[in-house]
């Protein structure tokens, strides 16, 4: 399966920075890893802004907490359209 080309995680971090209503801390939230077979990236639960529910936030390679939604960078989201 190949994955589709998308826009560096950074320029995704910049441009959508507040999903999140707060980002946790780590004895609030502790990281998990995406569930998605072939993502596994690191990530965090925490709430979103738009709708109240509860979702996966990123956590960038030098562990620092981010408030975009991993649903806006996960490599093997479902439901993704090639």
């Amino acid at each position: 399966m190949t994955l589709r080309t998308e826009p560096p995680r950074e320029q995704t971090w910049a441009a959508y920075p507040s999903d999140a209503i707060r980002i946790l801390e780590p004895h609030d939230a502790p990281t998990a890893r995406c569930r998605q077979r072939l993502c596994q990236a690191p990530i965090w639960w925490g709430t979103t802004v738009a709708n109240a529910r509860r979702c996966p936030f990123d956590i960038m390679p030098d562990g620092t907490r981010t408030g975009t939604s991993h649903w806006r960078t996960c490599r093997d989201r479902p439901g993704r359209k090639d």
